[in-house]
């Protein structure tokens, strides 16, 4: 399993981004349903962490129903749920053609 590049900062200057790191780790830890998992990768898409967002779409193509709903893990999610993992499985196919 290839290890994820969290950005770890220390320092005064760098106490946003030392937050960040730990928001994100915390947030990795942590089992999610469809419509989690899509805020998640988004939210890592638009802060530039590339190598952990399309790792996550990724998974969410591997975990898509036999109807097509992206993440599904348990089942008895709302139909629109799955949907949130829309834009980076999109962005990650642009990206690595996969």
């Amino acid at each position: 399993m290839k290890a994820f590049n969290v950005p770890v900062f220390t320092g005064k200057v760098n106490e946003r981004y030392a937050m960040m790191g730990k928001v994100i780790s915390a947030m990795l830890a942590m089992q999610r349903y469809p419509w989690e998992q899509g805020v998640c990768a988004q939210a890592l898409y638009e802060a530039n962490q590339n190598d952990i967002w399309v790792p996550m779409a990724y998974d969410a193509v591997k975990r898509m129903d036999a109807s097509g709903r992206l993440g599904m893990v348990g089942g008895g999610e709302a139909v629109s749920d799955p949907a949130a993992n829309g834009e980076v499985c999109l962005r990650a196919y642009e990206r690595t053609e996969d």
